[in-house]
């Protein structure tokens, strides 16, 4: 994505919460809006390796940190709280709590490939398209109503990382559509499922 994509957009006047480990998003979130807090865990050398990690991003630009446990039970003021990456199903304390509300970013064509590694899953299948799912949360994994979808093209020979990437950057680009519309009109919208329901386990090594 163009570094100064968000140099075109003032900053919005909200506050947001991250709810995740892995870091892709927080950089454009932070650049549009009041990004306070993020909830997560130390992660392993290898997840940060490959996919960033959230707080290693929080520490370095004094953002709050509080484990997901910790947060569960006092939950902090804030506008909007933006998940990705969490694997843990949200609970309903949490999802009314955000003034704004609570969305999740999901690497697939919702409410195709629901669950666990999709993008992992999309190739093993042999699919030619995956994507990007900006969703609103309620109480089931990976459901709730759409708010902004876009496909990625999987080409021949691509690995899960040039996928992975593609999608990040395609994310990037609806988060900013995202946080300039919810300071305006808050979490609203829903676009027409076009994908047929699925629903993927975690991936294990001999799949």
């Amino acid at each position: 994505m163009d570094k100064n994509l968000h140099t075109k957009f003032r900053r919005m006047k909200i506050n947001v919460t991250f709810l995740g480990n892995e870091s892709p998003y927080m950089q454009v979130i932070n650049d549009l809006s009041n990004l306070h807090l993020a909830v997560c865990e130390k992660v392993n050398w290898k997840v940060k390796k490959y996919f960033g990690s959230s707080y290693d991003f929080a520490s370095r630009n004094n953002i709050q940190i509080k484990k997901p446990c910790d947060y569960v039970k006092k939950p902090s003021t804030t506008d909007l709280i933006v998940v990705s990456g969490y694997s843990k199903l949200i609970p309903k304390k949490i999802i009314n709590h955000p003034r704004m509300g609570i969305i999740n970013i999901h690497q697939s064509l919702l409410p195709a490939y629901k669950g666990r590694h999709p993008l992992n899953w999309a190739i093993i299948n042999g699919e030619k398209y995956t994507g990007v799912t900006i969703h609103k949360i309620n109480e089931a994994y990976d459901d709730g109503e759409i708010i902004f979808q876009e496909r990625v093209r999987i080409a021949s020979g691509d690995t899960i990382m040039q996928v992975y990437s593609k999608t990040i950057e395609k994310g990037k680009k609806l988060i900013n559509k995202l946080i300039r519309k919810v300071a305006k009109d808050g979490v609203t919208g829903s676009l027409k499922c076009k994908y047929p329901e699925s629903y993927f386990p975690p991936r294990r090594p001999k799949d």
